[in-house]
C-alpha cells in the first residue's frame, strides 16, 4: 500500500530514546539510593523511601511534559490521513483543517489516560522498593532479636541479598494479567508505542465521524500476531451505524490493537469503495443519506 494508506504506525526512534532515558535515569538513581544504604533500619528505610518519592515525582513531571508534546502529533496525523484518503475516493469533505472542541477534548483525554498509565507504573516501582526494603528491615530485626544487636555480618548478607534481587529481578513497575513483570523502561516504551497507534487511529476515526463517513479497513502486514490475523484486511464500521460489518469496538475487544500492535486503520481504498456501497468515487459522494445504514452487495 502507498503512504496514503499506511500499513504500520511506527514511533520515532528519537522519541523512544528520549522517553526511555527519562525512566532509565530515574531507575538508576533509585537503585543507587538502595545499594548505597549503610543500614536498613526503620528510620533509614523511611529516609530512602522519601528520596525515592522525590525522584519519582520529578519523573512524573518529565513524563507529563513529554506526552503533552509528542502524543498529540500522532492524533493530528490520523486526522490528516482521513482527509487525504477521503479525497482519494473523491468524497466531499466540508472540514479539512482546524480542530473543533471534539478533537481538542479527545487529545486531552488521550494524554490524561496515558499519563495515568505511566503514573501507575511509577507507583509500582515505589511499591516494589517498599516491599524489598521492608523485607530487609524485618530480616535485620530478626537478627537483632536473636543476638541483641545487628552484626556486621548480618548487614553484609542483607546488602548482598538486595543487590542480588535488584540484578536478577529489578524493581517491577507492574505485573500484567498474564503474570509478566514489566521493568520501568520496557513498560514505558511499550505503552508509548501502543498509545501512538491509538492516537493516530483515533484522529482518523474522529475526523471521519464528524464528516459522516463510517467504514475503515484494517491494514495487513508481515509478522502479525494471532490476535490481529483474523482482522487483517477486514472492513469495519467505526460507529456501528453501517449494518453488515463488524464494528471497530468488536475487533478491539477480541485483540486487535493489543499492546505493541502496529496495525493502522484506513478509509477503504477506491477499488473497494463501490463494493461497500459506502462511497461512489465517480459521483464523489456517499451513496446513502446521513442516518441511513449501508449494506454490502
Amino acid at each position: 500500500m502507498s503512504s496514503l494508506y499506511p500499513v504500520n504506525i511506527d514511533v520515532s526512534p528519537e522519541q523512544l530514546k528520549r522517553l526511555t532515558m527519562l525512566f532509565k535515569r530515574s531507575y538508576k538513581r533509585i537503585v543507587g539510593e538502595i545499594n548505597t544504604a549503610t543500614d536498613f533500619g526503620v528510620s533509614r528505610r523511611k529516609a530512602i523511601l522519601r528520596q525515592i518519592d522525590v525522584i519519582l515525582e520529578g519523573l512524573g513531571v518529565d513524563v507529563q511534559d513529554f506526552v503533552d508534546k509528542e502524543l498529540p502529533a500522532y492524533y493530528k496525523r490520523g486526522a490528516r490521513d482521513a482527509v487525504k484518503q477521503l479525497k482519494n475516493v473523491k468524497a466531499s469533505i466540508p472540514i479539512e483543517t482546524g480542530f473543533s472542541q471534539l478533537h481538542r477534548e479527545a487529545i486531552v483525554a488521550l494524554v490524561d489516560d496515558t499519563v495515568r498509565a505511566y503514573a501507575e507504573s511509577i507507583t509500582g516501582v515505589k511499591r516494589s522498593a517498599n516491599l524489598l526494603l521492608g523485607k530487609m528491615t524485618r530480616n535485620l530485626l530478626t537478627e537483632e532479636i536473636a543476638h541483641g544487636v545487628v552484626t556486621g555480618e548480618a548487614l553484609r548478607k542483607v546488602r548482598q541479598n538486595i543487590k542480588g534481587i535488584l540484578q536478577e529481578q529489578g524493581l517491577s513497575a507492574l505485573v500484567d494479567k498474564g503474570g509478566k513483570r514489566w521493568q520501568l523502561d520496557n513498560y514505558a516504551e511499550m505503552l508509548f508505542r501502543t498509545k501512538v497507534v491509538e492516537a493516530r487511529n483515533m484522529g482518523l476515526v474522529n475526523r471521519m465521524v464528524e464528516n459522516n463517513y463510517d467504514l475503515v479497513q484494517v491494514s495487513d502486514h508481515i509478522g502479525e500476531c494471532p490476535l490481529c490475523r483474523p482482522w487483517e484486511g477486514k472492513i469495519l464500521s467505526t460507529t456501528g451505524a453501517t449494518k453488515g460489518y463488524p464494528t471497530l469496538q468488536e475487533a478491539t475487544d477480541t485483540g486487535l490493537f493489543h499492546p505493541n500492535c502496529r496495525h493502522a486503520i484506513n478509509t477503504v481504498v477506491p477499488s473497494l469503495a463501490r463494493k461497500t456501497k459506502a462511497y461512489d468515487p465517480e459521483k464523489g459522494a456517499l451513496i446513502r443519506k446521513p442516518g441511513e445504514s449501508l449494506k454490502r452487495k
